[in-house]
């Protein structure tokens, strides 16, 4: 892996950890429950996440930000 995909690949952990936060803020809180694809989302762990990101972008054949 090259430099900048490391890069990439930091910015998108920090990013799926945020969603993680805040979707157990929002299920705990508040009672919603955030669904991506069939799969729960509130206890995934960031690489999870990533992972289903990508598959989810083929199902769709778009792009959905992280």
């Amino acid at each position: 892996m090259s430099n900048h995909d490391l890069l990439v690949r930091h910015q998108q952990e920090k990013l799926a950890l945020n969603l993680v936060h805040t979707v157990g803020d929002l299920r705990f809180d508040k009672g919603i429950e955030l669904i991506m694809f069939r799969k729960a989302i509130y206890d995934a762990k960031p690489s999870e996440i990533i992972r289903n990101h990508i598959l989810s972008q083929a199902f769709i054949d778009q792009a959905i930000p992280l």
